[in-house]
């Protein structure tokens, strides 16, 4: 966190040795203590040098493997320790692979980042079926209100199990709460379609597990816009909000310890 200097009342923001040092530190006993981990590394504004007082360090961990959705991994990993917030990005070692052929490489501030890869494997009818229905959904509910909509995880990436979740991202003019907004009430009737009863005999159960920010939240460039920037499916932009942002992550270096 930012510091008190003893000789003056301004506080100052830790710089990208000490923020690099600490996370360093912070990954040596990471890995002690989770023999999964493979690599930590970060991408962004410490990355390319252009960070200053207020940015947080955006996290990638690399794992040999995990059962967990994508969206829920974050919250295994406690980064309080480090000295400005940190947002955090799990992948599984095969995951990363899919998304650069190259490995990371300790030495690449500002290069070329995890690279460009294709957004998505292949959907099969079903699953494209119900992808449509539910941007039809969102966007009768939320009206003009609904900016962008994708989706991301193991559905976009063509890896969907049984036990898969839906994983929306919906990017919106006004703040949206999953628990309080009513006009969320009518996307229960996504289980009604004929696209999800299609996948409900296969033996899946699609549940959407929407993500909702805001315009402002998106160009902040939360971690979850890393994934969805390289194997996304973008369900409706119609103004390109979404997609400017995602070639703005694409171009994103990244630097790992």
């Amino acid at each position: 966190m930012p510091v008190r200097s003893l000789s003056s009342s301004v506080l100052r923001w830790p710089d990208a040795a000490a923020v690099h040092d600490a996370l360093r530190r912070w990954a040596e006993r990471a890995a002690v203590a989770r023999p999964a981990v493979r690599r930590v590394g970060y991408f962004g504004s410490y990355a390319r040098g252009d960070w200053g007082p207020g940015s947080d360090l955006d996290v990638i961990i690399v794992v040999s493997a995990s059962g967990e959705p994508m969206v829920r991994r974050p919250l295994a990993w406690d980064l309080t320790g480090l000295p400005v917030p940190a947002d955090v990005l799990v992948y599984t070692a095969a995951e990363l692979e899919r998304l650069d052929p190259e490995p990371l490489r300790p030495d690449a501030p500002g290069g070329d980042g995890v690279g460009v890869a294709g957004m998505t494997a292949d959907l099969t009818p079903a699953w494209r079926a119900l992808l449509d229905r539910v941007a039809a959904e969102y966007r009768a509910a939320l009206g003009s209100d609904l900016v962008a909509l994708a989706c991301f995880g193991s559905v976009a990436r063509g890896e969907a199990r049984p036990d898969s979740d839906l994983d929306l991202y919906a990017v919106t003019r006004a703040r949206v709460s999953v628990f309080f907004d009513a006009r969320l009430d009518r996307l229960r009737r996504l289980r009604e379609s004929a696209g999800y009863q299609r996948l409900a005999a296969e033996g899946y159960r699609p549940e959407p597990m929407p993500i909702f920010h805001t315009v402002e939240d998106l160009r902040s460039h939360p971690w979850i816009v890393l994934d969805i920037a390289h194997h996304g499916v973008v369900l409706f932009d119609p103004d390109g909000v979404l997609a400017m942002e995602l070639e703005a992550v694409r171009q994103q270096g990244v630097v790992t310890s």
